[in-house]
């Protein structure tokens, strides 16, 4: 139940960590889970060569939505492929197949698929230093860019209303950054390929919390500033509503400035205006 009202709670996260040592390897994250529940909230598995090959939501006790990756013997992404299990039952619901890498190994074009296996749209990703700096789809329907410094971005995306060709979505994010270090920092082919980009959801009638907690940036952010603006095409002119949604973060780190905990704080004013508050605590566990 706390998962379904945070799921339909906007994403603000705090972040406050205190000074910590040098950084070592990058351990690999294996759950984030809501402080005080048994089950993790998404969980991630790793083959042999510390690859991801799963990521798991965990919507409630019973029901998840995984996404396996697979790699070629290069040890390049090539695909995934993603698996809804309610009551029991499996169903495919989408898939992706990458079609060409850059030098160092990043996606840079993928087909998508959904579960019948039809072809929907193809992406196509530019990369600088292993971090995407735009992402665009062949069907015109959506647009993201990246900026960086240190490696920590701001974004924007443009995207059009798949279910409604009139009205289009604009997305601009700002952060400011903790000393922590990012556990998934190295994960962006991942990331993207998995469609956990917060930015690329913005019809949903509220931000998704659980991927306002994955982040393709080296550092964690102690604030996430998201101001969305709707524009619908009308008989009568154009319609113009806005959404603004703040995260805040505060992070309690192990020895090595990996989070251990985060106390996530969350307020969002939606498109009707209607304000929305939230303020949880996660726990983040290694293997």
């Amino acid at each position: 139940m706390i998962k379904y009202l945070l799921a339909l709670a906007l994403p603000v996260l705090l972040t406050a960590c205190s000074s910590h040592r040098g950084k070592l390897n990058t351990p690999r994250l294996q759950a984030i889970t809501i402080h005080g529940e048994n089950n993790p909230w998404i969980s991630f598995r790793y083959n042999k060569d510390g690859q991801m090959t799963t990521l798991t939501k965990h919507p409630n006790a019973n029901d998840t939505n995984t996404i396996h990756f697979e790699y070629d013997q290069q040890h390049r992404l090539t695909g995934m492929r993603c698996e809804l299990n309610t009551h029991n039952q499996v169903k495919v619901t989408k898939s992706a197949t990458v079609k060409d890498w850059d030098l160092r190994g990043n996606i840079k074009e993928v087909d998508f698929f959904d579960g019948d296996k039809q072809h929907v749209r193809t992406a196509r990703i530019q990369w600088q230093n292993d971090l995407p700096l735009s992402l665009k789809y062949t069907d015109l329907q959506q647009a993201t860019s990246w900026d960086y410094i240190e490696g920590n971005p701001t974004w924007k995306n443009i995207a059009k209303d798949r279910r409604e060709d009139t009205t289009i979505y604009f997305t601009k994010a700002s952060c400011d950054w903790d000393n922590s270090y990012n556990p998934l920092a190295r994960l962006a082919n991942q990331l993207i390929l998995a469609d956990t980009i917060p930015q690329g959801h913005a019809s949903e009638p509220l931000p998704d919390l659980a991927n306002l907690l994955l982040h393709i940036s080296f550092n964690n952010p102690s604030r996430i500033q998201l101001d969305e603006k709707l524009e619908t095409v009308t008989q009568q002119g154009v319609m113009a509503l806005s959404r603004s949604t703040t995260v805040q973060y505060m992070y309690a780190c192990n020895g090595n400035g990996y989070p251990r905990s985060a106390n996530v704080y969350l307020h969002t004013k939606g498109y009707t205006q209607f304000n929305n508050t939230c303020n949880t605590v996660v726990d983040y566990s290694y293997e």
